[in-house]
């Protein structure tokens, strides 16, 4: 009689944590592929003789970007709340295993949340022909000077 060992059913569960970085030529293909698309973004913003301005969205389409701005917030928060009570009832808040990129991704995350309703352009229109260029309102300026 073939009765499996606890051992055999050991190693076929997957465990928490079993994230495995890339190695080998799937990290050479990874750095290529990243090289090569920010050479093309590079390349294409070189190529641009005036700034590319997508349409502005009218009055309807504001308000349904912003209804959906706070229902995603909404969603998110409540998906994170159903899970935290999960894991307390799982007992799992204390084996978490450590994560070093969570609260990196976490800062972007509630960063782009608070940037997306304040989103002003940074260069003023160009008036009549006698008119001066603005440059902006020194945003860019300010992200230039924090890198």
């Amino acid at each position: 009689m073939n009765i499996p060992t606890a051992s055999a059913h050991a190693a076929a569960v997957t465990q928490s944590g079993t994230w495995v970085s890339y190695a080998g030529t799937a990290r050479i293909v990874l750095a290529l592929g990243l090289l090569a698309a920010a050479a093309g973004v590079a390349y294409a913003g070189a190529r641009l003789r005036r700034p590319l301005r997508p349409a502005q969205p009218g009055r309807t389409a504001r308000f349904l970007i912003l209804v959906t701005w706070v229902c995603s917030i909404v969603a998110f928060l409540s998906g994170l709340t159903i899970y935290a009570m999960r894991a307390r009832q799982e007992h799992l808040l204390h084996a978490v295993p450590a994560n070093n990129v969570a609260p990196v991704t976490a800062i972007c995350v509630v960063a782009i949340f608070l940037a997306v309703p304040s989103h002003r352009p940074l260069a003023q229109p160009v008036g009549h022909a006698g008119q001066r260029r603005h440059r902006g309102d020194g945003r860019a300026d300010d992200l230039r000077a924090s890198v």
